[in-house]
């Protein structure tokens, strides 16, 4: 497999990679000179370069036979993840990536594990959105994960309630009547999947999703943890849609 590398601002133009680059090319890839990568700049493009000469502290690439093209499923999915322990949403993240979530949106519930003040919710952000481009890296995606900043589940369901009525809303909850094996995505162009925290949902919170048009919707007869639920309806929803 030809490695990859995130390059927001892909050209036909003779690129220079930093010094950050450089070594992870140079030292973690260990591509040589004349030996070929492809760019994507995580909007569609992508292109394979070949490596025409390594410097102290930039390499300098030749990129050619560009391709628009989309590694995605055909509907767009925001993957609505509870803030849980940090590795924890580490891998919430990644594996989202992986199995093509377009965007990932950390959520503050009354029952979260992990709180985040302002000024870590930053640093966050940065970590897990490096996460995203380097699980698209290794994947084969071209459009970028984003990860949105966290937002306060009282705010998050007022917006829904503003939103398209297209979008299908599903609420994961162990004691739903339906399962995921009986719901369509006909005629839908937008998923969001909204996933509790460790404790689940306060009364309150399960009455905002019901009011908010979400489907509540059960994984299976028995309770996952709450990192291990994005990935494994990422895999059922993929495979509805002919991804598999």
């Amino acid at each position: 497999m030809t490695p990859r590398l995130y390059f927001p601002k892909l050209s036909n133009e003779t690129i220079i990679l930093d010094y950050k680059q450089t070594h992870y090319v140079k030292t973690v890839l260990r591509i040589k000179v004349g030996q070929k990568i492809i760019l994507f700049n995580g909007n569609g493009l992508e292109a394979e370069a070949k490596i025409a000469s390594f410097g102290d502290k930039n390499t300098t690439l030749h990129p050619h036979d560009f391709k628009n093209i989309s590694r995605d499923p055909p509907i767009e999915i925001t993957v609505a993840q509870c803030l849980c322990l940090s590795n924890k949403m580490d891998y919430v993240v990644q594996k989202s990536t992986e199995l093509g979530a377009a965007n990932i949106l950390p959520i503050n519930s009354q029952r979260n594990q992990l709180n985040l003040s302002i000024n870590l919710q930053k640093k966050k952000i940065q970590r897990w959105q490096l996460i995203a481009d380097a699980s698209s890296q290794q994947c084969g995606r071209t459009n970028r994960t984003i990860v949105q900043a966290p937002m306060d589940i009282e705010s998050f369901f007022s917006e829904e309630k503003k939103k398209n009525k297209k979008t299908l809303r599903w609420v994961l909850d162990p004691d739903a009547t339906l399962s995921v094996s009986n719901v369509g995505l006909k005629n839908a162009n937008k998923l969001l999947i909204l996933i509790g925290p460790e404790a689940g949902f306060s009364d309150e919170e399960d009455l905002l999703a019901n009011e908010s048009c979400f489907t509540a919707i059960k994984f299976g007869k028995r309770i996952l943890r709450t990192e291990t639920v994005a990935p494994a309806i990422l895999a059922v929803v993929n495979y509805k849609l002919g991804e598999f």
